[in-house]
């Protein structure tokens, strides 16, 4: 039983390396950046309420700069692709917490 554990989480890790360095190839920033962000809402994220859906928050702690070095992109590129993502709808900026509205959208990011 506890062999199976240990085998689950191994190959869970292997496989999330796999994904990240799959994304972290790809030649398209916006992908990197969409792999980042939800990584990022899925690891540390919280959950909240808006306009009666669940979104995820990725909190203030996590700045433009660490978003960039996870997607190899600099501040500058990040903060204007999460302005035209928040224009979209895609996301919600409010007191430097991200709110991740559509998931799915980001998601296709990443698969394309």
């Amino acid at each position: 039983m506890a062999g199976d554990a240990l085998a689950w989480l191994v190959a869970q890790r292997y496989r999330c390396y796999m994904e990240a360095t799959r994304c972290l190839m790809a030649n398209s920033m916006t992908a990197r950046l969409a792999y980042a962000l939800l990584r990022i809402a899925r690891q540390i994220g919280q959950q909240a309420v808006i306009d009666g859906r669940k979104v995820e928050i990725i909190g203030s702690c996590i700045t433009q700069s660490v978003i960039g070095s996870m997607a190899r992109c600099t501040r500058s590129n990040v903060n204007r692709r999460l302005k035209k993502w928040e224009q979209c709808g895609i996301i919600k900026i409010r007191n430097r917490s991200i709110y991740v509205i559509d998931r799915d959208w980001l998601s296709g990011l990443i698969s394309s």
